[in-house]
């Protein structure tokens, strides 16, 4: 729960009234968290929103390659969403090289910023379905690409490497 997933089925009902053609596909979680997940699900959505529950990891990249926009979600009244995670899906959506629509949370603030993301308001799933929208839009095409090219090259920030000569750099 506290990695607020639950949005999206909200978000969804937003994109279908837009009238926008949309396949939402959620991986992860456990077998209990994708049939509590999927029963959140209204069923006017359904047919544009699918669970696939956990997928080896080795698989990621693939996907996200396939994928035309990744969507960060966190909870706005949760300590650990807001303040002290830092998912490495987030890390794994900038190296696909596919746009991002986050939740403007302080710790995805940590990495990300307007340069290399699209935000939308915590908590919001009318907004977060604006964002997604505005990803989609051709009229954007442009600034989504240069949105997502910077995330990949942001990226480069923050490879185990970089993070070892930090902590080396760190104890000198």
């Amino acid at each position: 729960p506290w990695k607020g997933a639950d949005i999206l089925p909200e978000a969804a009902k937003y994109l279908h009234e837009i009238n926008v053609n949309y396949l939402i596909l959620i991986f992860g979680g456990t077998k209990k968290d994708v049939s509590g997940f999927e029963s959140k699900i209204h069923p006017s959505v359904r047919h544009i929103i699918k669970t696939k529950g956990s997928i080896p990891h080795q698989k990621v990249a693939t996907i996200l390659k396939a994928a035309d926009c990744a969507v960060l979600t966190g909870k706005k009244f949760e300590a650990i969403s807001t303040k002290y995670t830092s998912p490495l899906k987030m890390f794994e959506y900038m190296a696909s090289g596919c746009p991002i629509v986050v939740q403007d949370l302080p710790s995805f603030r940590e990495v990300l910023n307007e340069n290399n993301s699209v935000f939308a308001k915590a908590g919001d799933a009318k907004d977060l379905a604006e964002k997604i929208a505005w990803v989609f839009d051709d009229k954007n095409d442009e600034s989504v690409k240069r949105i997502a090219a910077k995330a990949l090259e942001d990226v480069a920030n923050y490879t185990w490497q970089k993070r070892a000569e930090s902590i080396m750099g760190f104890s000198s």
